[in-house]
């Protein structure tokens, strides 16, 4: 059994039968078994239009305006609610990156000394690890590095180089994460995956 779905079952927190932690973990997927089924439809849907999806990759509520084609994400990232991707460029993300809710990418702009307000098109990439926080928004041509924060409500016109945060607008660099490497899984703290992998989240990192 492959992708999301086989990795929760698989995966699955095992509780003695009728214990406490049994019925606290058949309730809690029970509950949550709606939005597990959302966030497979929404990976099928995706991948059906061309986009290119790692394992895992989590959307809950995402817009996609443009091609599916141009969006590629690598494994066990997370994408929020009302995320907003503009895909007449490229969007390339990598794996484990976390982009919250409001979130908005754009790839294109207007050439204003054009008579035919021409479009251009700009990629835009995300580095692994990356974490785009609430109501942020990503300018066409941005490249954000390996490790990169972007702060609640930035607006990023320029790349942010590995391990960089930025708050504002414009978003200027205040420091750089101390971390190195990054042992975390950021998909596991999504509930519909949480009340599966339960304990077992600390496995998946």
């Amino acid at each position: 059994m492959p992708g999301l779905l086989g990795f929760v079952f698989k995966n699955r927190e095992k509780a003695s039968f009728f214990s406490k932690r049994f019925l606290k973990l058949i309730a809690k997927r029970a509950y949550y078994f709606p939005m597990l089924c959302r966030l497979l439809f929404s990976r099928f849907v995706i991948k059906a239009g061309g986009g290119k999806l790692g394992e895992r990759t989590v959307f809950m509520n995402v817009a996609i305006n443009g091609k599916s084609k141009n969006l590629l994400v690598g494994s066990d990232s997370y994408f929020g609610y009302k995320v907003d991707l503009s895909t007449h460029g490229l969007i390339e993300v990598g794996s484990k990156v976390v982009i919250n809710d409001n979130v908005v990418i754009l790839t294109a702009t207007h050439d204003l000394a054009d008579a035919q307000w021409k479009i251009i098109k700009k990629n835009v990439r995300i580095g692994d690890n990356a974490w785009i926080a609430t109501n942020s928004l990503i300018m066409p041509g941005v490249n954000i590095g390996e490790g990169a924060v972007v702060g609640a409500g930035s607006v990023v016109r320029e790349d942010i180089p590995s391990g960089g945060i930025v708050i504002g607008n414009p978003a200027r660099i205040v420091g750089y994460r101390k971390a190195s490497s990054y042992d975390y899984n950021p998909i596991v703290f999504v509930s519909p995956i949480e009340a599966w992998v339960g304990k077992n989240s600390k496995l998946f990192k």
